[in-house]
C-alpha cells in the first residue's frame, strides 16, 4: 500500500475570509516537507467562494441541504489569484519557485463553467506560452457522454434525477459532475489521469428492481461502458499518441465518501474479483474492437494498469 496525501475541497482554508489569510494557510501546507499534499479538489458539494461547484446532491438531498450558492457558477477574483497559488503560478501563469511547492489541482466537482476557465485561462497558456506542463487530475468521475463543456454549461440549470441514469437513448450521466469529451481531450493532452468513479448514480447505474433477475455482469458492464466511451473519445479523435490513452485511467473509487457503490464491488475486498470481471468483459468485445482499444497489449496487462500501475506511475511521474 502507498499513501498519499490529497485534499478534497478548499473549504478547508476557510475561504469565505480575505486573500491574505487564505494564502498564509496555503503556505503552511506547502512547507510540509516529508509529508507533501499531491493535489487538491478545488471544489466540493458547496460554496467555497473561489470557483463554482458542480450539481452534486440528488433531488431529495435539496430537501435538507441546499447547495445552490455558487454551483454551477465560475472563478471569482479571489478564486483566480487562489488557483495559482497552489499552482506556484504569477497572474501571467509563470511558475514562480519563491512560491513554493505546486499542489496539483483536481478538477473533481468543478463546474464546468469553472474548469472551462481553468483549461482556457491557466493550462493551455502554461503550456503554450510557457512549456509549463501541468497535468490535470479528474480523481473520482464518469462520463457524461457530452461533448463539449459549453453543452454541459447550457444543461447545467436543468440538471434532475432523471437526467442521472441510464436509458437506451441515454446510457450516461449527464450532469456537469461528470466529464466531457472536451475535458477527456484536455487531460489527455496534459498528461493528466482520469479515476473512473464506482458510485451507482455517477455511472447511470438504474435503481434494481426486486422482482427482476440481473446477469452477473450488470455492475461491471456500466463501468466498462463509462471507461470504454471515455477512451474512444480519444482514439476517435485526430490526436497523435493516441495509445497512450492506455495510461490514461485508474480507479477513482469514492470509497472514502458518502456514496452507492456498485453492489459486487463495495469496498476493496472485493477488487480481485471486480479486476477478474473487468478482464472477462473486456474480451466479450468484438475482435476488430479490443484491436482498437487495446493496442497490442493483453487484456490482463490492460486491466492491471487501470486497477493499480497507472496510477502508481501517475504519482511517482508528477509527485517530486
Amino acid at each position: 500500500m502507498a499513501f498519499v496525501f490529497t485534499i478534497e475541497g478548499s473549504n478547508v482554508f476557510n475561504t469565505e475570509e480575505p486573500l491574505d489569510k487564505i494564502l498564509s494557510r496555503i503556505e503552511q501546507v506547502k512547507n510540509w516537507k516529508d509529508t507533501p499534499v499531491f493535489f487538491i479538489s478545488l471544489s466540493h458539494h458547496f460554496n467555497n467562494y473561489l470557483c463554482g461547484h458542480a450539481h452534486s446532491i440528488p433531488d431529495y438531498g435539496g430537501l435538507v441541504m441546499d447547495q445552490s450558492p455558487g454551483m454551477n457558477g465560475d472563478f471569482t477574483e479571489k478564486g483566480k489569484k487562489v488557483v495559482r497559488y497552489f499552482l506556484s503560478l504569477d497572474d501571467q501563469n509563470r511558475r514562480k519557485e519563491n512560491l513554493g511547492r505546486r499542489i496539483l489541482i483536481d478538477v473533481k466537482h468543478m463546474s464546468a463553467l469553472s474548469r472551462k476557465y481553468y483549461y482556457k485561462e491557466i493550462i493551455e497558456p502554461c503550456r503554450d506560452v510557457y512549456g509549463d506542463e501541468i497535468p490535470i487530475i479528474a480523481s473520482h468521475v464518469a462520463y457524461s457522454g457530452i461533448k463539449t463543456l459549453d453543452e454541459l454549461i447550457v444543461n447545467a440549470p436543468n440538471e434532475t434525477d432523471k437526467e442521472g441514469v441510464s436509458t437506451f437513448d441515454k446510457p450516461f450521466n449527464t450532469w456537469n459532475i461528470n466529464v466531457s469529451d472536451e475535458d477527456i481531450i484536455e487531460i489527455f493532452k496534459s498528461d493528466g489521469i482520469i479515476g473512473v468513479n464506482l458510485d451507482q448514480r455517477i455511472l447511470a447505474v438504474p435503481k434494481k428492481e426486486k422482482k427482476r433477475t440481473y446477469p452477473d455482469d450488470y455492475d461491471i458492464g456500466y463501468l466498462w461502458d463509462n471507461l470504454k466511451g471515455m477512451m474512444k473519445v480519444i482514439i476517435n479523435s485526430s490526436l497523435d499518441n493516441k495509445e497512450k490513452v492506455l495510461k490514461l485511467f485508474a480507479l477513482g473509487t469514492d470509497f472514502d465518501g458518502y456514496i452507492d457503490p456498485l453492489d459486487k464491488y463495495p469496498t476493496v475486498l472485493e477488487f480481485d474479483d471486480l479486476r477478474e470481471a473487468l478482464i472477462k468483459k473486456v474480451n466479450q468485445e468484438e475482435a476488430s474492437e479490443k484491436v482498437d482499444l487495446l493496442f497490442g497489449i493483453s487484456t490482463e496487462k490492460f486491466v492491471d494498469n487501470i486497477c493499480y500501475q497507472n496510477a502508481f506511475d501517475f504519482a511517482v511521474r508528477n509527485l517530486k
